[in-house]
């Protein structure tokens, strides 16, 4: 009797151990380097979290992808461990140092965007490239690479002044304590929200310092991640994309 009960008992516990195995869903950080909607992880309506979510209901139950904002040093410095796991998202590969798109895994383009140079009316800057920005103090987001501004600073002739978001950058220049910085279009509507007399003193260049495409990565080692995220991003037909359309 008691080795068939032990039988019974043993088998039930399999049961129960192989359906935990079976519901186990794989978690996946979708890193996001930007504090600013929206991309940002502070609002319920912030990209990264919906994308968070799509991706892991589109994976039916094999990967949740958790939202993980991170200032942007700190995620260079993950990226720099070998091995380290994880999606990078609204990402561009001259950003990371690889233009070849050949250091981590890259997906297809699926946003379209644009850096704006903003200037405060009272002293407007009409942009036309890097040198237009001779001698001025620009205020830029630390741990994020310039390159084509980066020459200027590293010799002196600009002046690189770091902050963690958009937002801090657009109240320093309301103030008077920076020259120019850059927004990302896609903020636009954001800081219009939250600065409702924003249009009132902030001077947008009629030319922006770039337009780009947005892109998940991952570490090269883990090209089935990134098969599957394009896989995703194929069916959700554009629903992510956001077009850059002027500001």
């Amino acid at each position: 009797m008691f080795h068939a009960i032990s039988i019974r008992s043993l088998l039930a516990a399999l049961l129960l151990a192989a359906s935990a195995m079976a519901g186990a869903r794989e978690t996946i950080p979708l890193y996001v380097g930007y504090a600013d909607p929206p991309f940002g992880t502070q609002r319920d309506d912030s990209l990264t979290i919906r994308l968070a979510a799509r991706l892991s209901a589109y994976s039916n139950g094999r990967y949740e992808f958790r939202a993980m904002q991170m200032p942007r040093h700190r995620l260079n410095l993950l990226l720099a461990q070998p091995g380290w796991k994880g999606v990078v998202a609204w990402a561009n590969p001259v950003w990371y140092k690889d233009e070849s798109m050949r250091r981590y895994a890259w997906s297809q383009p699926y946003m379209r965007d644009a850096d704006l140079v903003v200037s405060n009316r009272s002293a407007p800057m009409d942009y036309n490239n890097a040198a237009s920005m001779l001698g001025m103090r620009v205020g830029c987001i630390a741990g994020h690479r310039y390159v084509d501004m980066d020459p200027l600073f590293e010799e002196g002739r600009s002046i690189r002044d770091d902050v963690a978001s958009e937002l801090q950058n657009l109240q320093k220049l309301r103030l008077g304590r920076i020259d120019v910085t850059l927004i990302q279009a896609s903020s636009m509507a954001y800081f219009r929200e939250v600065i409702p007399d924003i249009d009132s003193w902030l001077h947008v260049a009629r030319v922006p310092r770039a337009v780009y495409q947005r892109y998940l990565f991952t570490n090269r080692d883990n090209e089935e991640m990134m098969g599957f995220v394009n896989a995703a991003l194929r069916d959700f037909e554009g629903a992510n994309q956001l077009a850059y359309a002027g500001h």
